[in-house]
C-alpha cells in the first residue's frame, strides 16, 4: 500500500511518497494527485525518502506529473532517492529530465 501526504508552502509543494509505486490502482492516484497538485502550485519537489521500488509505469507517472508542471512554466524535483532509485533514473537517463537533489532543503534553494 502506498501514501501520498503533502506540505504547501508559498511558491511550491512537497509531495511526499510512501511505498512501492507497482499497481496500477496506485499509479492512478499518483497520476490524479499531480493533476491536482499541478491546478494549483507552480512548482513540485517529489520526496522519495520512503520509496524503495518505482515500476516503469510510475516512472511514466513522474514524468507526465513534470509536463505538467512545466506547460505552467513550473518543475518537478526529486529529491531523497535511495542508491537503487538513483541508479535507474541514470539506466532510463530520466537524469536529463529531473533534477536529483539529496534533501528537500537542498531542492528548495534550487527553486
Amino acid at each position: 500500500m502506498v501514501k501520498m501526504t503533502t506540505e504547501v508552502f508559498d511558491n511550491y509543494v512537497v509531495l511526499h511518497l510512501e511505498g512501492d509505486f507497482v499497481g496500477n490502482e496506485d499509479v492512478d492516484k499518483l497520476r490524479d494527485m499531480f493533476r491536482a497538485l499541478a491546478d494549483k502550485h507552480d512548482n513540485l519537489i517529489i520526496d522519495l525518502k520512503n520509496v524503495s521500488y518505482l515500476n516503469s509505469t510510475s516512472l511514466g507517472a513522474l514524468l507526465s506529473g513534470n509536463a505538467l508542471f512545466e506547460k505552467k512554466g513550473g518543475k518537478a524535483y526529486v529529491c531523497n532517492l535511495s542508491d537503487y532509485l538513483k541508479n535507474i533514473f541514470q539506466i532510463t537517463k530520466l537524469t536529463l529530465i529531473f533534477e536529483l537533489y539529496g534533501s528537500i532543503q537542498e531542492a528548495v534553494d534550487a527553486l
